[in-house]
């Protein structure tokens, strides 16, 4: 597995250490052995008493090498008077020092805590991605060919990925860079899966028949849900948190509740084998691409489905003899992609009547009849995709060109994804394990 990013070696120490020399300012740490919230204290004559509480966090006496820094506590200045700027800022130089948090497994949520340079990127309004300059981390742990790779919301501290080894792993890319957990739960290969919004959850489809809803920190089971076919897509409403689609191998795509784990509705025809579901216009309608082997039957590759009404919106989007084994919905244009197994990306418009552009696609790259996906950066500039040669391709949205090609697998490159704040960031996987 490919992690590429520019600063991987930058860590939670980066943080800027207080001004040592203080020569007025004493500042004490008053830390009670109940579980009250810490209390900073900052006394002096001439400046305003600071006084600030540190959140509760999770003691544990075992000792491990996955460590962060607690944050900063914000400055609670007194407004009773007007402070001047020199005030302000000697008095955030005598702060004490950043408590370090020794996380281990003891703690209950060792695994959800990010690096706290996740958490200042998360504080940014808008991220400019980057081309990513080459290989970073390798990854090894499944027996078989990866499937898919999804990173985890909202700070992409994990990344999770599915196999035809039966199994799923969650991996820690920027601590341990190993595997954190590992779910074991079908028995067959796991073709996709699906982090929920606040990342505590993920849900996996597999050829067993089942789609099963996993909790990530402690590994346990929440739900099955049973189906009659195999499962080959899935994905999470992206308003509704409790809905999901998932599309099976002949008789159509199915929505299910996580809250009362029911059945919601199901949408039929006879449009073969579901290669991938996306949603588009802020969730009210969704797209679904079919692996078509009939004569004539073009009209069935891509559907556009109104998710309330269940009804066909419309079966004219790409008329080409192509399966499109993968779709993308664009964050900021209305477009939404897809990939071809005619070697290259289309794109289509997101209102009616669903427009194919004809002056403009992305291609290069070999499909070769292989699942490969694709994946569009956070700020829309840039898409990237696998290949069956095991290359990663990544294309100007706007140019349309080849912007950089990445190498590092020996064989098909299956999956691609973009770290969603990191903007140098990018993973793929390969039947390679």
């Amino acid at each position: 597995m490919l992690v590429d990013y520019e600063d991987s070696a930058d860590e939670d120490s980066g943080n800027e250490q207080p001004k040592k020399d203080s020569p007025t300012l004493n500042p004490k740490l008053c830390v009670t052995s109940d579980d009250s919230p810490s209390l900073i204290s900052l006394p002096h004559s001439n400046f305003p008493e600071i006084e600030t509480s540190l959140p509760d966090l999770p003691v544990s006496t075992t000792t491990t090498t996955l460590t962060r820094k607690r944050e900063r506590p914000e400055l609670n200045l007194n407004p009773k008077r007007y402070i001047s700027k020199r005030e302000r800022q000697e008095a955030l130089n005598a702060q004490p020092p950043l408590l370090e948090e020794v996380i281990t497994k003891e703690n209950e949520d060792w695994l959800l805590q990010p690096p706290n340079k996740l958490r200042q990127r998360f504080k940014k309004k808008r991220i400019n991605f980057r081309l990513p300059q080459g290989l970073s981390t390798y990854f090894r742990g499944h027996t078989a060919g990866v499937n898919c790779i999804r990173w985890s919301p909202p700070y992409g501290h994990l990344l999770a990925s599915s196999s035809m080894d039966h199994t799923i792993r969650i991996w820690d890319p920027f601590r341990s860079k190993e595997t954190v957990q590992t779910l074991q739960g079908h028995t067959a290969a796991v073709k996709d899966i699906r982090w929920n919004w606040d990342g505590t959850q993920l849900l996996s489809g597999s050829f067993d028949k089942t789609v099963q809803l996993t909790d990530v920190e402690t590994g346990t089971c929440v739900h099955k849900y049973q189906h009659s076919e195999f499962i080959n897509a899935l994905n999470y409403h992206p308003r509704e948190g409790n809905l999901f689609l998932s599309g099976g191998f002949r008789s159509g795509i199915t929505s299910w509740d996580t809250r009362t784990h029911s059945l919601v509705s199901e949408y039929k025809g006879m449009f073969g084998q579901v290669q991938s579901l996306e949603f588009i216009n802020k969730g009210k309608q969704f797209l679904s691409s079919s692996d078509i082997t009939k004569r004539n039957s073009t009209d069935k590759v891509i559907i556009v489905w109104d998710l309330e009404s269940r009804v066909i919106l419309s079966n004219q989007v790409y008329q080409e003899a192509y399966t499109c084994p993968c779709l993308k919905e664009h964050p900021f244009a209305n477009n939404f992609v897809a990939q071809s197994n005619g070697n290259y990306i289309a794109i289509f418009s997101t209102s009616s009547p669903y427009k194919l552009n004809k002056r403009k696609r992305f291609e290069g790259h070999q499909v070769s009849g292989y699942h490969i996906n694709c994946d569009i950066s956070g700020d829309g500039q840039f898409v990237a995709t696998g290949s069956a040669e095991g290359q990663v391709y990544v294309y100007d949205w706007y140019s349309s060109n080849i912007a950089r090609v990445l190498k590092g697998h020996s064989l098909v490159c299956m999956d691609v994804a973009f770290h969603p704040l990191l903007p140098t960031t990018l993973a793929s996987c390969s039947w390679d394990g």
